[in-house]
């Protein structure tokens, strides 16, 4: 402390060195706001001076650039007038409209009278439309020199000429400027040219070329530099890329012509941006002034140009040139103020050095005061300064550089157990372990070296020795500090005794803790184990119930199908309608239970494959329509929202959840309406949404239901259980499935006025496909229903086709409205009437119709819509009137197939169409089935069903027994149905067997099984089994399934017709029109021959179009043309015009030479123009568009259902068509299409699928 003060006297004695350091500060306080007042207004008035020359200068540039293009402008505009008069001079038009024969002197004269009168002018010429020189005129040496006929060129290649040939009547081409070319070369010197031409025509119209003249642009580039005064030596020419046209360095002028890259932009890339920008305009960059304008051709009154002429005319002025004007105006200005600031200067400093002295005095006698107050400071600082030291808790010691204890407090003297005296001059490492002392010398003398505040031995642990000798943990803080020119380090040590005695009881505590963890851990992986092997014990309970129920439940349902198809009585039917209603409730909860079981164990998985909604709406529809409900409920569905069709997700969960509500809604709702809607949600993240709807008018449900209703096991309450029966799953399932596929669901109810259940999932949108044929591509339908929600949605459906709906509330009104429509001979194409609808029924309706429109031709279809059961208004008397019948509820393709259907009906005169799935009788016939099942009630109902089909049916009870007859019988089976679990030798075995043993590789086998798990539909197909149907199976699926055998078996009957057929189509010739062939396609004469006479009027002369094309170079245009006529020709069956359009397609597409095929395909052409002359009558105008269709002998059931299936993105109806077509086709043809049926990559098979089907020629239509 005594140190210190010793300091603060030598430092205030010295006060008075710095005297002149504040006189010179007080002399800048006042004098630098001076120079800075002095120096802005210097700044000012220097810039004010600076802008004004700035300014003028900035005047004068733009000026020099306007005289500049006004120059090229007017340049510009002299030889468009010149153009213009020589196009319409007499004899100019006398040569060219005469063409041949004529003379061409007057012509010749013309041009050498503008060359004479125009220097300027480089060449004038007649360039014909074939691009060949018929006359020009050089300018020679400033003389015109017409060129002999021997030395014309051909200029068809040069872009000039292309670009004039586009120009209509009277319209004037501009040409760029660039470097004029002779013969494929740069004319040398290089020449400067601008041209101007003009499209020419004889009276009548027919194209005579081109007239053009050549500007040599040299005259007008110095005239255009000379206007420019004295910007001359800046003054540049830029076209629309940033190239030099004119530049004071000639070195950059027409790079672009060289392919070299050197532009303005590239040079001076900020100029180049903000000239590119404007039309014209100046801007001041670091590196100069920059002006400019921009040059276009100016047309006269009404004359019409075309050019590509966007030109800037550019001025540069360099920033070096600019900073001039500064050098001019600084000098004088920065004079004038340093004689200002001088005389300041001179004034402030005597006033400052007389203030100081007078503050010198003052300071003087304040030092004596200033001496007495300090001491006194010191006295008070170093008893603060004991008093803390000694009172601070923690043990406090001072050592000096040397390591010699200065000072302790009694906290340190407690810890230790010395007294200070003891301490004092005593080196620290005596406080240390024995073993620490020479270690910590040497820390300490690094540590002084570059002393900080910091703790001690960080990251070790630091030990210190009582005077009694024992040894404890402590922490220790260094701060170190300087007092009369040496280094103490205040030491703060801190005894952790009780601190490490807590650690120490903490590490104890977590090792007995993680001991329990690992014990608790072992305990959960035992139960965990044991839960598995419960939920598997469960999963397999599930698969052996379901197997067990399954089987009489498909005896009980098939038993009942036959009842049902047997002539009962009444009573009896009803009970065996019963019977089978109730197998399929029952079905119905076994896969509920099922679908729950896999969602609790997380089993059940969600795919990711394309579909369309509409076809799965279509399937809901078709379920619901089988569905038993009551007569006074209306059931309606909306379509898919415009361009959300086709989708990518899981379609088979989609459509269980939209069967469980719409069952729900239709089991609670005694009258009025169920309805599906669909509608597009909006997006959220950028994801699109669907929001589904099933909306009722039942009985709703109570506030404090709805929380309760998604759970499993619940419904609205004890008294729906009892009355309508059920498992309470369907919802709790719905709910599960809808959050695994990333959507929502809820309820919107109040008691008494129904309920509406929606959910909402977002969807990825695929890429639409376009499934709608031509002739129905545009149908008025006049729709007729009483009930207002079906009305609405029946109209949307007809929307959704593209259709024009009209709707009306009943019958009466429908014969009004189409009564009237007959008077303005505007009869709609389709009626679609409901049948039970109040007073006039729609049969009555139809009826009237049918009366009153009589035998007119274009009378429209009648589609029936009836929500109850079809066979009942069948036999409705009238019920004929119906071109078809349609079951509610309405989709857009049902209603689209059944009018496809009518009128395909309608020109064969064949019965109405029907979307009723039951089909032909004897759908079998003769077909020969092996049906192999341990269960004798399940043999004898399929041997029933097979029977009554038109099958002839051979039993087995088991594998073994299955085995031994078909080793005997190897040659009287078409197909075997196999069931799975079976005594002695199940399928699986019986299969293999039958594949390795028998050597059957292609005798179809179909697995006949209860079981309804995946693993063993793979495992099915994995034996070797061709198909796969669940038990209790559905009699239509299974006859459909067996058909495609039947189909491929039983054609010996007319092999012998077609092998006749096919022999004696190999040996006749091509035919121009395959007559046959196309008919069949089309499906009928007229319709073919319609397509033909709009053949022959857009493609009759395809081969001259596509030769000239070739002629003229335009190569591309020629193979689209052929490409199109190739199509257009397939469709129509002209085989001899497809494969020439094809040969130059291809040849076009590989830069070979075509020789004269287009000449043959013309006259092939003509061949076909006069064969539909002769077939024909003259085309009406109203013929539609040509379609798309092809023809072939392949087999077209399993390529039809094959697609039909990979559409509806349905694998296990995908399965047995291609496994069948494998059986026929090569299996490297089919290996792509069972990759992607594996892998659910539904539409890249549809492509492969279609792509097989061009392949082998087979018509698209019928497939």
């Amino acid at each position: 402390m005594e140190n210190f003060l010793i300091t603060s006297k030598r430092l205030f004695h010295k006060s008075n060195a710095f005297t002149q350091v504040g006189i010179l500060g007080e002399f800048l306080l006042l004098f630098l706001p001076i120079v800075m007042l002095v120096s802005i207004g210097t700044w000012s008035l220097g810039e004010s001076r600076i802008n004004t020359e700035m300014s003028m200068l900035m005047a004068d540039e733009k000026t020099y650039v306007e005289l500049s293009q006004g120059r090229l402008a007017r340049e510009l505009a002299v030889p468009i007038r010149h153009m213009i008069s020589l196009a319409n001079e007499k004899p100019v038009r006398h040569v060219y409209e005469a063409l041949e024969g004529s003379n061409a002197a007057q012509m010749e004269e013309a041009f050498i009278s503008l060359m004479s009168r125009n220097p300027n002018y480089d060449k004038v010429r007649w360039i014909d439309d074939h691009g060949l020189e018929r006359v020009r005129v050089n300018n020679s040496n400033g003389q015109p020199q017409l060129v002999p006929h021997g030395d014309l060129q051909d200029k068809h290649d040069r872009y000039f000429f292309i670009d004039t040939l586009r120009l209509e009547k009277g319209e004037i081409y501009i040409s760029p400027l660039d470097l004029n070319m002779e013969n494929g070369q740069f004319e040398l010197p290089y020449k400067p040219t601008i041209r101007v031409a003009t499209r020419i025509f004889a009276a009548d119209g027919t194209p005579r070329g081109i007239l053009i003249i050549n500007i040599a642009a040299r005259s007008m580039l110095n005239a255009f530099v000379g206007s420019a005064g004295p910007a001359a030596n800046r003054m540049m020419l830029l076209n629309a890329d940033g190239y030099w046209l004119k530049s004071p360095d000639e070195s950059e002028e027409w790079d672009f012509m060289f392919q070299r890259k050197m532009t303005l932009g590239n040079r001076y890339p900020e100029a180049w941006e903000a000239i590119s920008k404007a039309d014209k305009g100046q801007v001041h960059l670091p590196d100069g002034l920059w002006t400019w304008s921009s040059v276009s051709p100016v047309p006269e009154r009404d004359t019409r140009l075309s050019h590509n002429i966007h030109w800037k005319v550019v001025t540069h002025l360099p920033a070096s040139e600019l900073s001039a004007l500064e050098y001019q105006v600084w000098p004088v200005k920065l004079g004038s103020a340093l004689i200002i600031l001088s005389l300041f200067g001179f004034g402030i400093d005597r006033l400052v050095q007389a203030k100081a002295a007078r503050a010198k005095a003052e300071k003087e006698a304040a030092l004596a005061r200033s001496e007495v107050e300090a001491a006194h400071r010191l006295q008070e600082a170093q008893a603060g300064f004991r008093m803390l030291f000694e009172a601070n808790t923690s043990g406090l010691l001072v050592a000096d550089a040397g390591g010699r204890i200065i000072m302790a407090n009694p906290a340190f003297e407690d810890m230790f157990g010395y007294r200070v005296s003891e301490l004092l001059n005593q080196p620290v490492e005596m406080l240390l372990p024995e073993l620490m002392r020479a270690y910590h010398a040497e820390q300490r003398e690094a540590y002084l070296r570059a002393p900080t505040t910091r703790a001690m031995g960080a990251g070790r642990d630091l030990h210190g020795t009582r005077k009694n000798g024992s040894v404890f943990p402590l922490e220790i803080g260094l701060s170190p500090y300087r007092d009369n020119n040496q280094y103490f380090v205040l030491a703060t040590v801190v005894d952790i005794s009780e601190r490490k005695r807590a650690q120490d009881e903490i590490v104890r505590m977590n090792e007995v803790l993680e001991q329990r963890v690992a014990e608790r851990t072992t305990e959960l992986q035992t139960a965990r184990q044991e839960a598995e092997r419960l939920a598997s014990v469960k999963g397999n309970f599930l698969a052996n119930m379901s197997h067990e129920i399954r089987t009489p439940m498909n005896a009980i349902l098939g038993l009942a199908y036959l009842l049902e198809k047997a002539h009962l009585p009444t009573e009896e039917h009803k009970l065996v309608k019963k019977i089978r209603i109730a197998g399929r409730s029952l079905l119905g909860i076994i896969n509920d239970i099922l679908d729950f079981s896999k969602i609790e164990s997380g089993r059940l998985e969600i795919e990711h494959a394309p579909f369309r909604l509409n076809d799965v709406l279509d399937n809901v529809a078709t379920l619901m329509s089988a569905v038993e409900y009551k007569h006074d409920v209306e059931l309606v569905m909306g379509p898919a929202p415009e361009g959300m069709e086709f989708l990518r997700g899981d379609a088979l969960r989609l459509e269980q959840i939209l069967v469980n509500l719409t069952s729900n809604a239709l089991k609670f709702t005694e009258r009025g309406s169920v309805a599906l809607t669909v509608a597009r949600a909006s997006a959220i993240d950028g994801r699109d949404r669907l929001r589904f709807s099933v909306r009722d008018t039942g009985k709703g449900i109570a506030l404090d239901k709805q929380i309760e209703i998604f759970s499993p096991f619940a419904q609205e309450d004890t008294s729906t259980t009892r009355c309508f029966g059920g498992t309470g799953l369907g919802l709790s399932i719905c709910r599960c499935l809808v959050k695994m596929m990333g959507g929502e669901i809820g309820v919107i109810s109040e008691l008494g006025k129904g309920s509406e259940f929606w959910f909402v999932l977002p969807v990825e949108l695929v890429e639409p496909q376009d499934y709608v044929q031509p002739v129905m591509a545009f149908q008025n339908v006049l729709i007729a229903d009483d009930h207002p929600v079906a009305r609405e949605m029946l109209a949307a459906t007809v929307r959704s086709l593209g259709w024009n709906p009209e709707v009306v509330s009943s019958g009466e009104e429908a014969v009004k409205r189409v009564i009237a429509r007959a008077q303005n001979n505007k009869l709609p194409d389709l009626l679609l009437l409901d049948w039970r609808m109040p007073g006039m029924d729609g049969l009555t309706a139809g009826q009237q119709i049918k009366k009153a429109l009589g035998d007119i031709p274009n009378a429209p279809l009648i589609v029936m819509a009836t929500a109850n059961d079809r066979d009942a208004l069948v036999r409705e008397p009238g019920s004929n009137v119906a071109d078809a019948i349609l079951n509610k509820p309405v989709t857009a393709s049902a209603l689209y197939n059944v009018v496809s259907e009518a009128k395909r009906h309608q020109h064969e005169d064949l019965e109405p169409a029907s979307t009723s799935s039951v089909a032909n009788d004897r759908r079998l016939h003769r077909l020969r089935v092996l049906v192999v099942d341990d269960s004798e009630i399940n043999r004898d109902m399929a041997c029933r069903i097979l029977e009554s089909e038109g099958a002839i049916v051979h039993l087995a009870d088991d594998g073994k027994t299955a085995l031994e007859w078909l080793s005997n019988n190897p040659d009287r089976i078409d197909v075997v149905l196999m069931d799975i679990q079976m005594p002695l030798m199940d399928g699986y075995e019986a299969t293999q067997r039958i594949r390795s043993t028998l050597g059957l590789a292609s005798l179809p086998i179909i697995a006949l099984t209860a079981g309804a798990f995946k693993n063993q539909q793979t495992a099915a197909l994995a034996a070797g089994m061709n198909g796969f149907i669940s038990k209790p199976f559905d009699v239509d699926d299974l006859i459909r399934q067996l058909q495609q055998y039947a189909t491929e078996q039983n054609q010996e009957s007319i092999a012998s017709i077609k092998t006749s057929r096919a022999t004696t189509t190999k040996v006749r010739p091509t035919p121009i029109i395959d007559l046959e062939r196309g008919v069949h396609s089309w499906g009928d004469v007229e319709t073919y021959h319609k397509y033909l006479r709009k053949f022959a009027d857009a493609h009759g002369h395809d081969g001259d179009e596509i030769g000239g094309l070739i002629t003229m170079g335009l190569l591309e245009h020629a193979r689209v043309l052929a490409h199109k006529l190739k199509g257009t020709a397939g469709n129509l069956a002209m085989m001899v015009v497809w494969e020439l359009a094809e040969k130059i397609e291809l040849a076009l597409a590989e830069n070979r030479e075509t020789g004269d095929w287009p000449q043959t395909l013309q006259r092939a052409l003509d061949d076909v123009l006069a064969k539909i002359t002769g077939l024909t009558k003259p085309n009406s105008p109203n013929d539609g568009a040509i379609s798309c269709v092809v023809d072939s002998d392949t087999p077209l059931h399993l390529l039809r259902d094959l697609l039909l299936a990979l559409d509806r993105d349905d694998p296990d109806e995908a399965e047995p068509a291609l496994s069948a077509l494998e059986q026929i086709l090569p299996l490297q043809m089919l290996e792509p299409i069972r990759e992607l049926l594996d892998n659910f990559d539904f539409r890249a098979a549809e492509e492969q699928t279609r792509a097989l089907i061009k392949r082998l020629n087979v018509s698209l239509q019928e497939v």
